[in-house]
């Protein structure tokens, strides 16, 4: 309701780039709910905008998020097509904050899709950028992709302990949440495991209604019945 004012508000004032982000805003939103359809409307509108106007750090959250609705909703070519854009964009800008957390979307995509080297290769730009940041939150993102990628090669011995290691990293709730969920993908039979993940991520939901914490308690449900 906030943003929907503040984009009512911009277009009485024929400000362009204030309705782009405003747009952008609602449909990133409109995204954390798992509305889908209509967030993809609200970016599309908010990419047209900020493209007119050369607006690039517009256009890169536009992208972006574009890029995550299309990964949630199993489309993962349109997927990569939307995280490609976004990286050959913040390249060009030098925006190497944006840059990294698109990689690692990417990454996660092609991860899933079963492209192994591609993985790779994001990986260790992923790294690159993250020894030239100071940002514990982006360096747990990237020994969490770590973790998955030896999972899925079938090392899980080495994907636990990346995981212990990774035991005191975590900024937030919802990355310990992640990092929980990564140890039932590693040992689905393991009650304690599942249960831990399971409490955090309902504590999570109850806070914030988020698709991603739906989807993770459906995941980890699966196993638990």
């Amino acid at each position: 309701l906030h943003y929907q004012k503040d984009l009512e508000i911009c277009k009485e004032l024929a400000d362009k780039q204030g309705t782009s982000i405003s747009l952008c805003l609602i449909g990133q939103l409109l995204n954390l709910k798992g509305e889908f359809m209509e967030a993809i409307n609200y970016l599309q509108k908010a990419l047209t905008i900020s493209e007119m106007l050369g607006f690039q750090k517009g256009m890169a959250k536009a992208l972006n998020t574009l890029g995550d609705i299309y990964y949630f909703k199993n489309e993962y070519e349109r997927s990569i097509h939307f995280y490609e854009r976004a990286i050959t964009l913040t390249r060009r800008i030098n925006n190497k904050g944006v840059l990294g957390y698109s990689l690692i979307e990417l990454a996660i995509v092609f991860l899933v899709d079963g492209q192994y080297n591609k993985v790779k290769e994001l990986l260790i730009e992923a790294i690159t950028i993250g020894d030239e940041l100071s940002n514990d939150a982006f360096k747990f993102d990237i020994r969490l992709l770590e973790a998955k990628f030896t999972r899925a090669n079938g090392e899980k011995i080495q994907a636990a302990e990346i995981l212990v290691q990774m035991e005191n990293m975590a900024c937030t709730q919802e990355q310990e949440a992640e990092r929980l969920f990564e140890w039932v993908m590693l040992f689905p039979n393991e009650l304690a495991l599942r249960e831990n993940a399971r409490n955090l991520y309902l504590s999570l939901l109850e806070m914030t209604p988020k698709y991603i914490y739906k989807e993770r308690l459906r995941i980890i449900n699966t196993y638990i019945t």
